[in-house]
């Protein structure tokens, strides 16, 4: 029974740790995604806001449709090869995206981010899975503390990087 609740424990804490990071890269390209996007070639501040408008919704409109499809393969193949998988991805994306040459290739790239964005519902789903029942609501409340702060720091850490970079 202790050793249970080591597992558990040394899961959130980790969990906890890497929805934070996640968290942050999700959020952090918001305050300068339209100066990424301005290099990238030459737009009128109309197009400039329409493209960063459509690059950043993209990873959202893609993650409604992957999370659930996510969730349904960690059912069966278990939610921590999915969670290795999806930020594997996640990060080969990122890394990507830092070499693309155009608006449109930025858009498949934020889109590609969408599609391995079932790491923070499968960080959950795992974590609920192992936690005692009875302090299951404490415990994922915790989790989903790393994915916010994460999300309220990544506008942060953004605007600094725009302003040390741009």
């Amino acid at each position: 029974m202790e050793e249970h609740q080591a597992v558990w424990r040394r899961n959130l804490f980790v969990l906890w740790g890497c929805t934070f990071v996640a968290g942050i890269a999700f959020s952090e390209v918001g305050p300068f995604l339209s100066l990424f996007i301005s290099q990238l070639g030459e737009f009128s501040h109309q197009q400039l806001n329409f493209y960063s408008g459509i690059i950043y919704a993209v990873s959202f409109l893609v993650t409604a449709f992957m999370a659930p499809a996510w969730g349904k393969l960690a059912g069966r193949r278990g939610h921590r090869i999915i969670l290795f998988f999806t930020a594997g991805g996640m990060a080969v994306v990122y890394i990507l995206t830092g070499f693309v040459h155009s608006v449109w290739l930025l858009f498949f790239a934020r889109a590609g981010i969408g599609a391995f964005s079932g790491y923070i519902p499968n960080a959950q789903a795992l974590v609920a899975a192992q936690v005692p029942r009875e302090s299951s609501g404490r415990i994922l409340g915790t989790l989903m503390t790393g994915s916010t702060s994460g999300v309220l720091v990544g506008p942060v850490l953004g605007g600094l990087l725009a302003h040390i970079f741009f």
